[in-house]
């Protein structure tokens, strides 16, 4: 028996030796996850992982701490458990154990009888009275201290911190089945992954121009803001696929995940009225961010149209009376009107002939495929062609429309709509392939209402099936099929480059890099970290700045000069900031530290936007929010037709709690009108939004 506790205490040296000689080495680079969050901290160094806590699990009774107490103290560890005492005596000395505390606060030593709430009978539950984390103040390499532990028989476990991802998947009835082939195209444009960066915001709207709606519909009746014009089932269908209920246990989900819907029966015409498909498209330009016309324009042959058609067409008499597509000046400067003032139009690109009931179509087809189709063909409007599957294989649907005009393609076939009432169907056709982009479109505006959202899209599209891309587009799916991951991921500014550090002992440190591209960047993010220390921002730099001299610190080579460590972000004009550069590092050989006066002050532990007081106000008001980390905050004012009327500068500002006074005043000074206000927060990554209303 002493034989094998000598082999375990060398046993114990030897990791001792190999923990202290991989930490001191070490410049750690923070783990990250966008979607989620890690219970605790990790770090990687040369593909070697380190954390500032563990978990481990003893198989007797090490602490006997009672109900409610959570901490330990490792004074009271028993002599019966020398080597244990060694591993944390060592721990304590090399990385400061900061604290040990029970998993599992109210679970006692050997308290494992329960009561089963649904059968009434004493059941056996797992001990976790002796789960315990240990936390410490500087990282450890996370296998080797884990091989440590384990080491040891006194430990039945030790395990590294758990990382929680959220997967966001629907859990809508269509959106998968057992062979999870119902919602296939959410797969093809990796709607899963999109919905881990944005599920959008439902401050963006989209605007469906169609033929009437079942606004009673139950994927959507909590997505429409407003709607006219008869219930018919293909509006219903369009409007589903743009922004039906996703995650509400029933029917369908929708890429647009919590975007909302403007519903407009631009086909409603009834004699004497105005409302024209030309005057909705201009209301809905009013309210939306967003239009989607799932429809073409066409116009009745007469007999005027025979001497244009007898050029080629030998059966002309068969025409008088049918449909052939045409351009449509109301619609067309409707359609312009809306892009001028930055809504994104999109339509579909039209499916096959559309005379195939004529009695004999083989004669003369002025639809036959390909043809030009309006509002797709329109400047500036998004023209959406449709893909199918063959297989396993995502292609063009061969029987569509195609032509110069296709800008993008989405799936368009076995696409699960909501129709009717209460009813659901699957539908085939381009109509269902412009919504998706539509709902795409409102993805980006919500993550960055700032970037070329047709850009974005076009860019970042899968480049699908044999069709030659000729400078990334062709006559069939255009840019290619969409990528909705792609997409968002896009928005976010690209990682700075470049970044170096130069000067002498005794200078300050001066970082220099590379200029963005971005069009839409707003700016830098510095970041030091000194020694062990944390990480803070102590610079918030203007996009035309490269360069930065630290007159913070010293350079310095002594012994004992803990190490500095620089690493950039860029962040744009929506507050995305992108991912942060490697360090760059010297030694600080002087310091200058701020001098921080004690202070009682409650640092808040959430972001919040406090209900607005006085509201309704007559003069102004106050906009108080709290910040529990150091953030970009900047505040903005829409009216309630979207047009933004004021807006803060935008800061970095530490923890805390602060206040504006909005007097009801535009950015230029001059007062604005009574009505509803909307207030947009952003602070750090996180938006807020708040209805205001001034009475004058």
């Amino acid at each position: 028996m002493k034989t094998q506790v000598i082999s375990k205490v060398v046993l114990v040296g030897i990791f001792l030796i190999c923990l202290t000689s991989g930490f001191l080495n070490a410049q750690l680079e923070k783990v990250e996850i966008k979607n989620g969050f890690i219970e605790g901290q990790l770090f990687v160094k040369d593909s070697v992982l380190y954390s500032d806590r563990i978990t481990v699990k003893f198989r007797d009774c090490v602490f006997d701490l009672k109900n409610g107490k959570k901490y330990a103290n490792l004074d009271r560890i028993s002599d019966i458990h020398s080597n244990l005492k060694s591993v944390f005596n060592f721990l304590g000395s090399t990385y400061r154990v900061n604290k040990v505390f029970k998993q599992f606060p109210d679970a006692i030593w050997e308290d494992t009888k329960r009561i089963n709430k649904r059968t009434g009978k004493e059941v056996d539950i797992i001990d976790n009275s002796q789960v315990f984390i240990i936390k410490f103040d500087s990282p450890v390499p996370v296998q080797e201290t884990l091989s440590l532990f384990r080491s040891l028989n006194i430990i039945e476990y030790a395990k590294e911190p758990a990382i929680i991802c959220f997967y966001d998947e629907p859990n809508d009835d269509y959106y998968r089945d057992d062979q999870n082939n119902v919602q296939w195209y959410f797969d093809a444009f990796q709607a899963d992954d999109a919905w881990d960066i944005s599920h959008g915001s439902n401050d963006i709207v989209i605007g469906i121009i169609d033929l009437g709606f079942y606004t009673n519909h139950p994927d959507i009746v909590n997505k429409v803001i407003s709607s006219d014009g008869s219930p018919e089932n293909h509006g219903t269908e369009v409007a589903s696929v743009a922004a039906a209920s996703s995650n509400n246990s029933i029917g369908v989900a929708s890429l647009g995940w919590n975007t909302k819907l403007r519903l407009y029966d631009g086909m409603d015409q009834p004699v004497g009225d105005e409302s024209t498909t030309a005057s909705k498209i201009t209301v809905a330009a009013h309210y939306c961010d967003i239009i989607n016309m799932s429809f073409g324009i066409f116009r009745y042959v007469t007999l005027s149209d025979l001497y244009e058609l007898a050029y080629y067409c030998p059966r002309k008499d068969k025409w008088v009376g049918s449909l052939i597509t045409t351009n449509n000046s109301a619609i067309s400067s409707a359609i312009s009107n809306a892009i001028s003032q930055g809504v994104i139009c999109i339509a579909s690109a039209g499916n096959g002939t559309k005379n195939t009931s004529l009695p004999n179509p083989e004669l003369c087809d002025l639809n036959a495929v390909p043809y030009i189709v309006y509002p797709a063909a329109y400047p500036d409007v998004i023209a959406v062609s449709g893909t199918t599957l063959d297989g396993l294989t995502e292609i063009f649907n061969t029987d569509w429309n195609y032509g110069s005009f296709v800008d993008i393609s989405a799936p368009g076939t076995d696409i699960v709509v909501a129709t009717s009432s209460s009813s659901y169907d699957t539908k085939n056709g381009t109509s269902y392939s412009a919504p998706m982009v539509a709902a795409l479109a409102s993805l980006i505006i919500a993550l960055d209402p700032y970037e070329n959202t047709e850009n974005i899209i076009k860019s970042n599209a899968d480049k699908i099936d044999s069709y030659t891309y000729v400078n990334g587009w062709n006559n069939r799916l255009g840019y290619g099929r969409i990528n909705a991951y792609n997409a968002l991921n896009a928005c976010f500014p690209q990682k700075p480059t470049g970044l170096s550090l130069t000067g002498s002992i005794g200078q300050y440190p001066t970082l220099s890099w590379n200029s963005n591209s971005e069009n839409d960047l707003d700016g830098y993010l510095l970041y030091q970290k000194i020694g062990s220390g944390n990480e803070y921002v102590i610079a918030n730099l203007n996009e035309n700045i490269t360069s930065y001299i630290d007159h913070g610190v010293i350079i310095g080579n002594g012994k004992f000069d803990p190490l500095v460590k620089y690493r950039l972000s860029a962040y744009d004009l929506a507050n995305n900031e992108s991912e942060k550069t490697n360090y760059v590092y010297t030694k600080a050989g002087g310091i200058n530290k701020p001098i921080v006066n004690p202070s009682d002050e409650i640092i808040p532990t959430e972001f919040t936007l406090h209900p607005a007081y006085p509201n309704p106000f007559n003069s102004s008001t106050v906009l108080k929010y709290d910040i529990p980390k150091r953030s970009i905050v900047n505040i903005q004012i829409y009216d309630d037709l979207g047009k933004m009327v004021w807006k803060s500068n935008k800061e970095l500002k530490n923890p805390g709690t602060y206040q504006v006074i909005w007097e009801g005043k535009s950015s230029s000074g001059k007062s604005v009108p009574s009505g509803v206000y909307h207030v947009k927060l952003f602070a750090s990554s996180n938006v807020f939004y708040q209805r205001i209303t001034l009475m004058k």
